[in-house]
């Protein structure tokens, strides 16, 4: 009894040890499996945000970052790990719900196929199976000669153009009719039609929707959780993957000076001092500020004529803007020392009117800073445009020439119809927020 006994507790601990071997054969190739997954995952997320970019392969890409690793095959010690087509799938990832759509796939809350411009994660599968199983030692002995493994990796990339998107509604964006972005940079000269920019791009918090015949000649990133819905006539050149974090834009405080500040410099031709407000008319041509002077108003309408602002210069207007008919309003200043407009009511330049065009858009600052109000233009505009608390309306006309708008714009809502065409102006661009690629499972 006593020799059968040792003999069942030596084939016993013959076992474990011949189990402990395969089982440590298995789980360090599935750890080399693991780390060609990885690797291949972050290879193939580096370069979907340039969809536009010729050369751009990034299941090629992963393919051979993948190639570089190796892993335990049959009974060797490792080879190169060699992905299959299928091994490699593009996709949309959801930070929030955590979830991995493929692309040509719908989400379920959402009828759209995910596009490949709009993929901003690469799921990786790293396989030893089929032909190319991992082989076991003592396994045999029970007519297990090898294994599948296989490791899974998904990396999403997050970052890109937040921080320079030329055009913004904050809860959407919607663009009808023939419209179009692009961009320049004012500081390399004016805006040339036949040599501009792909940085035109648009963003939101909300749903982006393009429909007409729509060009963004850059990204157009919707919410986290929204979506881009365009038609087949609208055009995106860049990315159209979802943010990775909302947009912030504080409000502005609106505090005028108290006082008249600088009014008693203003012409009386088209100032009424009882009202405080500025009235111009055609035939009128007058030249203000300057020196840094800074003017409080009730209100400004022009209906014709011209006026000339002189930076730098500051101008409260507690209440609306109106410009209609023909009425110009000249910028003379730069970007370093320019005009900046705070407007507590409404904004509206109708009709043929002219704003600082075709200048430095940097030379002009529209501050709008009531809550509930709109600016609506239908006209030629220069300016840099901060209204997180308006819904902003820009819609082109025949009557306008073709270039609508230069500068940026950031609004509450964002519509763009009828002709217009922007030009995001790339000279204050702020730097992009770094492109980042980490796994998430």
């Amino acid at each position: 009894m006593s020799i059968i006994y040792v003999g069942l507790v030596m084939l016993a601990a013959f076992a474990l040890v011949s189990l402990a071997v395969d089982l440590g054969r298995v789980r360090v190739g599935k750890i080399q499996l693991s780390t060609a997954a990885d690797a291949a995952a972050i290879a193939g997320v580096q370069k979907l945000p340039f969809p536009d970019q010729p050369g751009v392969n990034p299941k090629q890409d992963a393919t051979d970052i993948a190639l570089k690793n190796n892993a335990i095959e049959g009974g060797g010690s490792g080879t190169p790990v060699a992905l299959a087509p299928n091994d490699v799938v593009l996709g949309l990832y959801r930070k929030n719900g955590g979830t991995f759509t493929a692309e040509g796939s719908s989400e379920s809350w959402n009828r759209n196929f995910v596009e490949r411009q709009e993929c901003n994660a690469c799921q990786v599968t790293a396989r030893r199976d089929g032909t190319h199983k991992v082989g076991l030692f003592f396994g045999r002995a029970i007519g297990w000669n090898e294994i599948d493994v296989t490791a899974r990796a998904i990396a999403f990339i997050r970052g890109g153009k937040a921080n320079g998107i030329g055009f913004v509604g904050i809860d959407w964006v919607k663009f009808n009719g023939t419209t179009n972005t692009d961009s320049y940079n004012y500081l390399n000269g004016p805006y040339d039609p036949n040599n501009h920019n792909q940085n035109g791009s648009i963003a939101s918090n909300g749903t982006i929707t393009l429909v007409g015949t729509v060009t963004i000649a850059g990204d157009a990133r919707p919410g986290e959780d929204s979506v881009l819905n365009q038609n087949q006539n609208s055009t995106v050149t860049g990315w159209t993957a979802p943010l990775d974090k909302p947009l912030d834009y504080p409000p502005l405080a609106y505090s005028p000076p108290n006082g008249n500040a600088d009014n008693s410099t203003l012409p009386s031709s088209i100032y009424n001092n009882g009202k405080k407000a500025i009235n111009a008319k055609t035939g009128d041509n007058e030249t203000i500020g300057g020196g840094g002077k800074t003017f409080v108003l009730n209100s400004w309408t022009m209906t014709g004529g011209t006026i000339t602002i002189k930076g730098p210069c500051q101008i409260y207007i507690n209440n609306n803007l109106k410009m209609s008919g023909d009425a110009k309003i000249n910028i003379d200043g730069t970007s370093a020392n320019g005009v900046v407009i705070w407007c507590n009511g409404d904004f509206d330049q109708q009709g043929t009117t002219e704003i600082n065009t075709p200048k430095d858009p940097g030379a002009l600052t529209i501050n709008m800073t009531g809550a509930n109000t709109s600016l609506d233009v239908s006209a030629q505009l220069a300016a840099h445009i901060y209204a997180p608390l308006s819904n902003v309306t820009l819609h082109g006309n025949a009557q306008n020439p073709p270039a609508d708008f230069y500068g940026w714009i950031i609004g509450k809502t964002l519509t763009i119809m009828g002709n217009a065409e922007l030009h995001y102006d790339e000279s204050r661009n702020p730097p992009d927020d770094k492109l980042r690629a980490s796994l998430v499972k």
